[in-house]
């Protein structure tokens, strides 16, 4: 793993194997830049669970108030998958749009990209929303169901999405649905 600018936070995914043993590691995920009276590592950060190693960054973007990292298990690609996790933090949201407003931009977004695409609230709240989205029979993209976490916290909107081609088996979409409900802004 290349060494990541400074600014960058720390988010850290416990790698829980099975057995009472657990294992933790650090991964590396960038966020926005800090404000000038505001140190970097007092920046907030989603930390979640992942329980399965044999997952590894496939894709990570720097931009100037958006960050992006997703993870794949081995042997898949960007070009490539079968599921994915993705997350991601939009700055200046909160100053600029409610967490409702973010979630229409998404929901309107969904029905231009794909109208036989289903969208389904699982929980929602003035800060926090999990949702499904089943997309079948869209000619801009292949079949797949998505769990999505969004979590509107001070300094951004964080979303953290679980994707897969085709239809989510349900004891994977309960697994899933599970730790995406356990992750948690810190400030650290």
């Amino acid at each position: 793993m290349s060494t990541l600018p400074r600014a960058l936070a720390v988010l850290a995914i416990a790698l829980l194997p099975p057995g009472p043993a657990a294992a933790q590691t650090t991964m590396t995920m960038p966020a926005p830049a800090a404000p000038a009276e505001e140190p970097a590592e007092k920046r907030e950060r989603l930390v979640f669970a992942l329980d399965d190693p044999n997952w590894d960054v496939a894709l990570q973007q720097v931009g100037e108030n958006r960050t992006l990292t997703e993870w794949m298990p081995d042997g898949q690609s960007a070009k490539a998958w079968r599921e994915k996790l993705t997350y991601q933090t939009l700055e200046g949201l909160p100053k600029l749009a409610s967490l409702d407003g973010f979630l229409e931009q998404i929901i309107e977004g969904v029905k231009k990209t794909c109208p036989t695409a289903r969208l389904t609230f699982l929980r929602r709240s003035a800060t926090d929303a999990l949702y499904e989205l089943v997309v079948k029979g869209c000619a801009t993209q292949p079949d797949q169901n998505e769990l999505v976490r969004v979590v509107h916290g001070r300094d951004a909107t964080h979303t953290l999405h679980y994707a897969v081609r085709g239809v989510i088996e349900p004891a994977r979409r309960n697994r899933w649905r599970s730790l995406l409900e356990q992750a948690r802004i810190v400030r650290e």
